[in-house]
């Protein structure tokens, strides 16, 4: 089988891609890779590097949640497009929601990741605004789910809520997970006394606010080290 994956250069969905990629090549699957969000960044690349068989296209556009995603994110889809008609996959794995409803004459597998309202009423405890960013990032997720084949989250939660705030049909929950090899390898090393998170900065549902706030009071634990 042929597979087309869609992926961004941003954040997590990259590792999920990872795993994804290598799983489906070890089971003698075949993969197309388009990143989009930006340009690809050495770590990505040199992870490229170890999968020749592994057709990669980048494109530079803007992702759904972004600021002004317009005019770029509509033409990515005449990008996307003319790659999935050279590639020619047997299935189209979306990991953004806007592509759902772009007609490939393929079938396609939409991950919800994350959406943009769902954050907002969890980190913000009230509704998302009611402005027009909001409007069209709505119809655009709702578009998106409607035109899938098939719709993934990584937790029930997220399912639910995805099920919930755009009127979706049935979201399966698959959960991530990471390939523990290099981990598990080195073995265990003796520790020193840390406290480490591991996020985007900007993003507030990751806490780190909340743990400059109290890193004074964890003087006697260890180090805090914030890296993002």
């Amino acid at each position: 089988m042929r597979v087309l994956l869609t992926t961004d250069v941003m954040g997590g969905v990259w590792s999920y891609t990872e795993e994804l990629t290598d799983a489906l090549l070890a089971r003698g699957h075949s993969v197309a890779l388009v990143s989009l969000g930006g340009e690809p960044r050495s770590e990505h690349r040199a992870w490229l590097a170890e999968r020749p068989d592994v057709e990669f296209t980048a494109l530079c556009y803007p992702l759904e949640w972004m600021p002004e995603p317009e005019p770029g994110l509509t033409a990515s889809a005449g990008a996307l497009h003319a790659i999935v008609r050279r590639s020619a996959p047997d299935v189209i794995h979306l990991n953004q929601f806007f592509y759902g409803a772009v007609d490939f004459g393929v079938p396609k597998l939409v991950a919800a990741h994350s959406d943009v309202v769902s954050w907002w009423e969890a980190v913000k405890g009230e509704a998302p605004p009611d402005d027009e960013w909001f409007a069209r990032y709505r119809r655009w997720v709702e578009a998106g789910l409607a035109g899938a084949d098939a719709r993934v989250a990584p937790s029930a939660w997220m399912a639910g809520r995805v099920e919930s705030i755009y009127r979706a049909g049935r979201v399966h929950t698959v959960h991530n997970a990471r390939t523990p090899g290099p981990l598990v390898a080195a073995g265990r090393a003796e520790r020193d006394p840390l406290v480490v998170t591991v996020g985007r900065l900007w993003d507030e549902g990751k806490g780190a606010r909340d743990l400059a706030a109290v890193a004074g009071r964890l003087a006697g634990v260890g180090r805090v080290v914030v890296s993002g």
